[in-house]
């Protein structure tokens, strides 16, 4: 057989970074998040399981002393949407907090209705979690992939479900149709996260 080749189709682009000396200041931040839990408790019932979520996702328009975060977080997120070489103007649509306390979980979602999404990781305790981007069903083939010699799939990142180094301090961007998920907290501390919706405007 001639000229045989291997190509992966279907390729999602997902670009992450590292906020520049996030720990000399992240301290400020959580006790921020912690005082907005605490005078709206509310919680959001989406994706999340036992934790808690921000109900509301346009806060950062009313919230004053968000505002400093909130110019960080536009101008980090800027920073990494130009990985993609978009030729449209992108503006932030919403923005929620997650506090997965012990026992907590988000199961397998997206997030319909945006172009892009994202995660900036807060506190990220050993054993509190881990992100999972999980193949769509639409192409997902079980039996295929279990089938498949273990060294080759590691190769070819031939897997179920992809776990990324969600660390604290860590910003990170996908398509919002990505299906993916957070296992469960088994730490006795709070893994705590901001995520958001941008869309194409």
């Amino acid at each position: 057989m001639d000229s045989i080749q291997t190509q992966m189709f279907l390729p999602s682009q997902v670009v992450s970074g590292d906020i520049e000396n996030f720990s000399k200041q992240s301290h400020l931040l959580i006790d921020w998040i912690y005082n907005y839990r605490d005078r709206f408790p509310r919680s959001a019932e989406i994706s999340n399981e036992n934790g808690w979520q921000s109900y509301d996702k346009k806060f950062y328009r009313t919230e004053e002393t968000f505002e400093p975060w909130l110019k960080l977080l536009v101008q980090e997120i800027a920073d990494l949407v130009d990985s993609y070489r978009l030729n449209c103007a992108i503006d932030l649509t919403s923005l929620w907090f997650n506090i997965n306390s012990q026992y907590s979980y988000n199961v397998k979602h997206s997030h319909p209705g945006a172009l892009l999404s994202g995660v900036l990781w807060v506190k990220v305790p050993k054993d509190s979690g881990k992100f999972h981007f999980v193949l769509p069903d639409s192409y997902f083939q079980p039996e295929l992939i279990e089938n498949t010699e273990e060294s080759y799939a590691n190769e070819m990142n031939l897997f179920g479900t992809y776990p990324v180094d969600d660390r604290e301090g860590r910003l990170m961007i996908f398509p919002s149709n990505m299906p993916h998920r957070v296992t469960m907290n088994k730490s006795t501390e709070d893994r705590i996260s901001i995520s958001f919706n941008l869309i194409a405007k």
